[in-house]
C-alpha cells in the first residue's frame, strides 16, 4: 500500500486522473480533430448557406458537443471557438452541435477508415471533399 501511494505522488496529473477513469490519453489527442472538424463544417456551410439559416453537426465526441453548447474550453481552444463564433455572428447563422454515438455513426466510420466504396453505398448521392481547415490553422501565407 505504501509502495502505490509513493508511487502516485510521482505520477503526473494525467496519469492521477487516467488511473481514476476520469481522462482518456486517446480521447484527448483526438479533441482537438474533432473540434477543428466541426469548425471547418461550419465554415463550408457559412460560405455555402443563405444567412438566418439553422446548421446541425453531429459528431460522436461528447466534449466537442460541450464546447460548442457552452462556448467554453480550455485556452488552447479558445482561438478556434472565437472563429466559430465569428463565422455565426458574420453570417447570422444558427449552430447546434449534436452527440451521435460512434457505432451509430456509419458514414463516419467508414470514411475514417477509407472504405469510401462502403460509404458511398450507405449514403448513395453523397459527396466527399477534400479537407480544409479553416484558414487560421493554415499559417500566415507569404
Amino acid at each position: 500500500m505504501r509502495q502505490e501511494t509513493k508511487l502516485l505522488r510521482h505520477m503526473n496529473w494525467q496519469d492521477k486522473i487516467w488511473q481514476k477513469g476520469l481522462y482518456n490519453p486517446a480521447k484527448e489527442r483526438i479533441l482537438p480533430y474533432e473540434c477543428l472538424c466541426v469548425v471547418s463544417a461550419l465554415q463550408y456551410a457559412a460560405e455555402s448557406m443563405p444567412p438566418h439559416s439553422r446548421i446541425v453537426i453531429f459528431t460522436d465526441s461528447d466534449n466537442t458537443v460541450a464546447m460548442f453548447s457552452s462556448l467554453c474550453c480550455l485556452p488552447w481552444y479558445n482561438l478556434l471557438l472565437r472563429y466559430a463564433v465569428d463565422l455565426l455572428l458574420s453570417h447570422d447563422l444558427q449552430l447546434r452541435v449534436l452527440h451521435v454515438p460512434g457505432h451509430l455513426n456509419i458514414i463516419a466510420d467508414f470514411i475514417s477508415r477509407t472504405h469510401l466504396s462502403n460509404t458511398i453505398y450507405a449514403s448513395p448521392g453523397l459527396e466527399i471533399l477534400p479537407f480544409e481547415p479553416p484558414p487560421l490553422w493554415l499559417g500566415p501565407t507569404l
